[in-house]
Parts: structure tokens; C-alpha cells; sequence
């Protein structure tokens, strides 16, 4: 055993891999000030970014390729150590070194998105067409993110168009149309799209549920005013939109018939320090129909908010950020309506109606020692959920501390520890009610988790070839499962422990100005205190991603190989090996026209998505063409 946080230490040495960037929109220009360096954010990368590269690899995902999504999902799972996770459809969500659903947070532009979707969130209410890049933190990160980011998170970054952009695609496999226009008005970014799909089928043929149609439009301006210097505003509206399960079209259909989000933020910068003011209401209705039994019809509804104060600068050596924080969610709640077949009224039900508040302060310094470089940090978070007459209020401090150490040649090594936390979510501790897996209970005295992370990483990196090898563990006390206590009814309940093992590699050669080429892979393993397997550990993968320019023709190859898995924890199944290929190429017509077509599963091959009981098969082959005119 060897322990931690908050009252433990180590006596046993596990290796950790925790890669991670913060996923605040705030960044960094310096003004001198005696000795102090102010740094004024303004950017779009993560503010604790310049602390973390150095002593951590960054993880992030461009959208350069030819590869075509047909949701955020896709596009992720181009790193190599995320996977998909749960069912599929539009609401696809993600896995990150065994870490998935509660444990993974998302960020839009610096926005939290939170979610009483006990899958997790996905951000699918943004169209890929609106993605500049994604920030993925691999492993616990909740000194910087919070408590929803024990796992990891994604921070989703948007374009920002510097000339008119209109493109138009369509995919055969679901008769997929999509429609992007993009363009800059002076300072205003606008970004409009319009999308939708019917159903599609497996290679074998089998339909899946995983038609929708989506509404999405952004606005961003940047404010010349002496206080007041961005304003923010993402509207998206869902409908009709299919959940692909295995149950579907037997057992039980569900759909979504109504999926809105609308995100805003302002940005402020008062005497150097930056602040950041954020909102997110969004709406989730579900209809559940058990096929000659019975008819749920479930609606979701919350208003986020929050803000964020801070500043970075440097003294003496030392680059040093500090934020405050406070973000909450007002008005959450479920509502449950019951049918017989008849359309007769069984029930009309609230099962959950709750709010919560967060407060949190952060902090890290970091410098350079010659070739060697340290940083630490630490947050103290406060946090209380409320519903009806109970309550839960709960104090957590996390922290980190990293080193990078230069060995022979271009070589280099780190070390990093971590702690981190998680407090249960509302739905977890006093939602009672009808979901599309079944009859979900919470329990109102399940403990926060807690953690400890161990990394180590060897680096190799000269002009044109980067490698990294890691190791990693992570420790886990009182988990949250869901388990099955009867036929189609779940509760929540806290595991003694978990135990998150694995090793990771990343290789990247730049062969030519015209070839780069990607090789990475994971192995993962966790059990709880019992050895027994828990949810959520994706099988070992490993993928090759190839890109060639040649003049006005560029070519796009991600070759995938998942491995089989027999071991599997509550709520999933054994999964067969899959080698899998999607290719794409791209062709420059003139200044201002481009062609792209890419086959996604190019081979048809049949497998399961994720190892989820209820996981759909994967989508057949795909041809998915695009046309793009930019104005010069």
C-alpha cells in the first residue's frame, strides 16, 4: 500500500503519468514593473501552460489533417491515449488513461461545461467545423481544473477566421449534410453551421441509431475599451438527436429530442489582473421508450455560472500565477413524466433539484535551476451541493511538484507527484429517477475521492524526431461505482480503492518538409482493492498517423489497432481486437477552392465501439467530401 492524501505518504513506489495543461482562455504578454514582470493575459492557450512545458510534455490535437469528424469525439481520439468510452451517437464521450464520465472536465474556450448526464460530457453541441485545436490534460488535474478533472480534461479552443470561409460536406454512410461559414467583421469573429444526419449501419449492415440535427452559431468580439476586452457568446440548438446502444430497436429506443446550450463570457483586465466572467444554460430532454412496457420522458436543466480573477508574473527567477475562483450551478433539475403504452399517466415526478457553489484558490511558481527546471503548485477548493432538505459541504487541497532533469545528448527526464480530489456530483448523491440504462440511486453519504499520481517520463528530442516513454500510476480512494443492485437498477457507491496503472509512447518524425509521421500507444490496467477489474479501463492501443504534402495534394493515414479485452468491470463486456484504417486526401483546386474526401473504417470492418455493455458496432464505412472556399 502506499498512500497520500490528505493524511497519508508514500512507502511504495509507482510511476505516474500526469500530463496536463489548464484549460483557462487567459494568457500572458509581460510589462516591466521594478523587479516584478506583470504578464497581461490575453491569448488563447492555457494560462498555466508556460509552468507546465517545463518540466511536461503538451498534449494537443490540431485540426490540420484530412481526417473528417462527425463529432468532437473523433477528432480526440487522434491522440493516443484517448479512447471512446460508453455508447455512441452524437453524445459519443471520451476516455483518457482509464478516466472517463465524471472524472474527465471540458472546457469551451475557458468555460467549464458540466453535465447530470451520468456518461459524462461530451461538448457535442460544438460543431467540429468551429475547432482550432484541443488541449487534452492526460491524468489528474484537478490542482488546475477542479474536482471534475481527476482524470484529466479537454479544453476546447475555437477558430478565429482572419478572412471569409464557407464549406459545405456531405457523408454517405448517414446521408450527413453539413453547412460552415465562417468570416471576421473587424474585430467580430462570427461562425455559423448547420448540420444533420439521418441514420446510419455497421459494415454488417446492422442500423444504428445516431441520426440529429444541430444549430450552432458564434460570437466574439474584441473590445477597445480601457477595461471591457473580449465578449463571447456560442448558441447551439439539437434536435431529434438518436442514442446508438445495442438495445436499439428490440429492447428500448431513446431518443433526444431536445439538446440546447448557450455559453457567454466577458473578459476584463483591471490594473494587470485579468478577469473573466462566464455563463452556460443549457436544456436536455430524453425520451426512453421500453418497447411494449413502458414510456419515460425526461428533462435536464441547469444554469452554470462563475468567474475568475488572477494574474501571472515574474520575481526574481520564478513565474508565478495565481487565480480565485468561484463558479456555480443554479436551478438544476430533473423532471420524470411515465406512460403506459396507452399514453395513460403513470407519474409526473422531480428527481433532482439542486444547487451548488465552488471556491478556489490557486497557485503555482515555477524556474529554471541552469538545465534543470522545477514547479509546484497547490488549490484549496471549497464546495457545497445542496437539494431539497440535504446538503453536503466539503473542503479539499490538492497539489503538485515537478522536476526536469537534462541527461547525455538530447535527452531529458522528469518526475512529477500530484494529488487531487472529487467531490460526487448532484446526480450522484440525490438523483433518483429513470435514465436510458435504467433505474439510477443515489446515495447522499458518498465520501469525495481522492488520489495520488506518480509520473515518470524519459524524453528524446532533436530536429527532426520527438519521443516520449512514460510510466504512470494512480491511487484512488473511495471510488465511485456504479453498480447494478437489480435488473435495471444502479446505484452509486464508493469502492475501499482503485488502483490506475499503465505505460504510455509518443513518437513523432518530421522526415521531410512534405512527411511527418506519428507512432503512440498505451497500456492500461486498474483494479479496485478486491483485484477485481473497475469500468472504464479501455483496452491497449496503438496507432500510427501519417500526413504528406506534395504540392497542391495532400494525404491523411491513421492506422489503429485496439487489443482484445476479457477482463471488464461492472456495466461492460469482453472486446475482440479490431485493426482499423481511415485515410483521407485533399486537393488545392485553385487560391481559393479546396476538395477533401476521407474514408473513415476504410476497410469495414465489424466491431464493437467500446467495451460498454451497450456498446453499438462501430460505423461501416464512410466517404465524407468537403468543399472549402476562403477568400484570399
Amino acid at each position: 500500500m502506499w498512500y497520500f492524501y490528505p493524511k497519508r505518504f508514500f512507502t511504495e513506489f509507482h510511476p505516474k503519468r500526469f500530463i496536463f495543461a489548464s484549460m483557462s482562455l487567459l494568457y500572458g504578454q509581460a510589462v516591466m514593473a521594478n523587479d516584478v514582470e506583470r504578464i497581461t493575459v490575453k491569448g488563447e492557450t492555457p494560462l498555466f501552460y508556460s509552468t507546465l512545458q517545463r518540466i511536461l510534455p503538451q498534449s494537443t490535437v490540431k485540426t490540420e489533417n484530412n481526417y473528417a469528424a462527425n463529432q468532437l469525439a473523433d477528432l480526440l481520439v487522434q491522440e493516443p491515449t484517448v479512447s471512446f468510452n460508453g455508447q455512441g451517437g452524437q453524445l459519443q464521450v471520451i476516455n483518457i488513461r482509464g478516466f472517463a464520465r465524471r472524472r474527465v472536465q471540458t472546457l469551451v474556450e475557458g468555460i467549464p461545461i458540466f453535465t447530470d448526464r451520468r456518461a459524462g460530457t461530451a461538448a457535442e453541441f460544438v460543431a467540429p467545423d468551429f475547432i482550432e485545436q484541443a488541449f487534452i490534460a492526460s491524468g489528474a488535474a484537478s490542482t488546475y481544473l477542479g474536482s471534475g478533472a481527476i482524470g484529466g480534461g479537454v479544453g476546447f479552443s475555437l477558430k478565429s477566421p482572419d478572412s471569409t470561409e464557407l464549406s459545405v460536406g456531405y457523408g454517405t454512410n448517414q446521408s450527413q449534410r453539413n453547412l460552415s461559414y465562417l468570416d471576421r467583421f473587424g474585430q467580430v469573429d462570427v461562425l455559423v453551421n448547420t448540420r444533420n444526419a439521418a441514420n446510419g449501419e455497421s459494415a454488417n449492415g446492422t442500423p444504428l441509431f445516431d441520426q440529429f440535427e444541430q444549430h450552432s452559431a458564434v460570437i466574439r468580439a474584441k473590445v477597445d475599451h480601457p477595461i471591457l476586452t473580449e465578449v463571447f457568446t456560442l448558441y447551439s440548438e439539437g434536435n431529434n438527436i438518436g442514442k446508438s446502444a445495442s438495445d436499439f430497436p428490440d429492447r428500448r429506443i431513446t431518443t433526444y429530442p431536445t439538446n440546447d446550450h448557450w455559453l457567454g463570457k466577458l473578459n476584463f483586465l483591471i490594473n494587470d489582473i485579468d478577469l473573466s466572467v462566464y455563463w452556460h444554460k443549457s436544456r436536455l430532454d430524453t425520451d426512453i421508450e421500453r418497447i411494449g412496457s413502458r414510456f419515460n420522458q425526461v428533462r435536464n436543466d441547469s444554469f452554470d455560472y462563475g468567474a475568475k480573477i488572477g494574474r501571472a508574473e515574474h520575481w526574481k527567477d520564478w513565474l508565478i500565477n495565481w487565480r480565485a475562483e468561484f463558479q456555480g450551478r443554479a436551478d438544476v433539475k430533473a423532471t420524470e413524466r411515465e406512460l403506459t403504452p396507452d399514453d395513460q399517466l403513470v407519474f409526473d415526478n422531480v428527481t433532482l433539484d439542486g444547487n451548488t457553489q465552488d471556491i478556489s484558490i490557486v497557485s503555482d511558481a515555477s524556474r529554471d535551476f541552469g538545465s534543470y527546471s522545477l514547479a509546484f503548485g497547490t488549490r484549496l477548493g471549497w464546495r457545497r451541493l445542496e437539494s431539497n432538505e440535504e446538503s453536503l459541504t466539503d473542503v479539499n487541497i490538492s497539489g503538485f511538484v515537478g522536476v526536469n532533469i537534462p541527461l547525455a545528448g538530447s535527452w531529458s527526464s522528469s518526475f512529477y507527484v500530484s494529488s487531487a480530489y472529487r467531490t460526487p456530483e448532484l446526480s450522484e448523491l440525490f438523483f433518483n429517477g429513470e435514465t436510458p440504462r435504467g433505474l439510477i440511486l443515489g446515495d447522499p453519504n458518498l465520501d469525495t475521492e481522492q488520489s495520488v499520481n506518480i509520473q515518470t517520463t524519459l524524453y528524446y528530442q532533436n530536429e527532426n524526431l520527438s519521443a516520449e516513454f512514460q510510466l504512470f500510476a494512480q491511487q484512488i480512494d473511495n471510488y465511485i461505482e456504479r453498480l447494478e443492485v437489480s435488473e435495471d437498477v444502479l446505484q452509486f457507491r464508493n469502492l475501499q480503492q482503485a488502483d490506475i496503472i499503465g505505460a504510455s509512447y509518443d513518437f513523432i518524425w518530421q522526415a521531410n518538409e512534405r512527411l511527418n509521421l506519428r507512432l503512440g500507444g498505451q497500456w492500461l490496467d486498474g483494479e479496485d482493492q478486491d483485484s477485481n477489474e473497475v469500468a472504464d479501463i479501455s483496452p491497449n492501443q496503438h496507432q500510427l498517423i501519417s500526413n504528406y504534402q506534395i504540392g497542391k495534394w495532400g494525404l491523411f493515414g491513421q492506422l489503429s489497432f485496439r487489443q482484445s479485452k476479457s477482463e471488464f468491470g461492472p456495466g461492460e463486456q469482453p472486446v475482440s481486437s479490431v485493426f482499423a484504417i481511415n485515410a483521407g486526401v485533399s486537393y488545392q483546386l485553385n487560391n481559393q477552392l479546396s476538395l477533401t474526401a476521407s474514408l473513415n473504417n476504410l476497410t469495414d470492418r465489424d466491431y464493437l465501439q467500446s467495451t460498454d455493455d451497450l456498446s453499438p458496432l462501430a460505423r461501416g464505412r464512410d466517404l465524407q467530401l468537403k468543399l472549402t472556399y476562403k477568400a484570399n
